[in-house]
């Protein structure tokens, strides 16, 4: 999708979010809160769901998640990285000093 060379966007960001502004957001809002898991297990789609379960087990103990998300290739496998954002920065921080090279199983460390 391209925008005419002319197009003039002049719908601000207030009449199109308006709920998220009222919130006054900032960029850098949730940055401290978000950690990348490099190491996890690359799976097929018929067995994400139970990655995700056990993600959520492992790393739930730290504080409540409030997003995820498994980047996957063109076959719809996951890449083996995650990104997970805590509801707080302390929650991102314990997560990462207690699983640095923990060891999900045999062939798997976080």
């Amino acid at each position: 999708f391209d925008d005419p060379e002319d197009f003039v966007d002049n719908v601000s960001d207030d009449e199109l979010m308006p709920e998220i502004m009222k919130q006054k957001p900032r960029e850098s809002d949730g940055v401290d809160s978000v950690i990348v898991v490099d190491g996890v297990p690359v799976v097929g789609t018929d067995r994400v769901e139970k990655l995700k379960n056990v993600i959520r087990k492992t790393f739930g103990k730290f504080g409540k998640l409030v997003n995820e998300h498994y980047p996957m290739d063109d076959e719809g496998k996951t890449k083996g990285y995650i990104f997970l954002e805590f509801s707080s920065p302390e929650n991102a921080e314990q997560a990462v000093l207690a699983m640095n090279n923990y060891k999900l199983d045999k062939t798997h460390t976080f």
